[in-house]
């Protein structure tokens, strides 16, 4: 964290742009390295999309399946009687 000292504003301006360059290279990263703004979008990133694909495949597991049991449950239930 940045403090503000009691030196001349020329040199408080210099430590200030000091810092700030310091704390780029952190969060963007230098030389190809990642910083901590796009790990933390990748990682944002990776845990949505694997979310969606838990959701996308609950849904076809309980479509192909849970069509299949109401139907045989309802039958022993004796509430429809399919054609045969």
């Amino acid at each position: 964290m940045y403090e503000r000292g009691e030196a001349s504003i020329e040199v408080e301006v210099s430590r200030l742009q000091a810092w700030t360059e310091n704390a780029d290279v952190d969060l963007y990263g230098r030389n190809g390295d990642i910083g901590l703004i796009r790990e933390f979008r990748d990682d944002r990133s990776q845990r949505i999309a694997l979310m969606r694909f838990v959701r996308t495949a609950v849904a076809i597991m309980a479509a192909l399946g849970g069509v299949p049991a109401l139907i045989v449950i309802l039958e022993l239930l004796g509430i429809i009687h399919p054609v045969r």
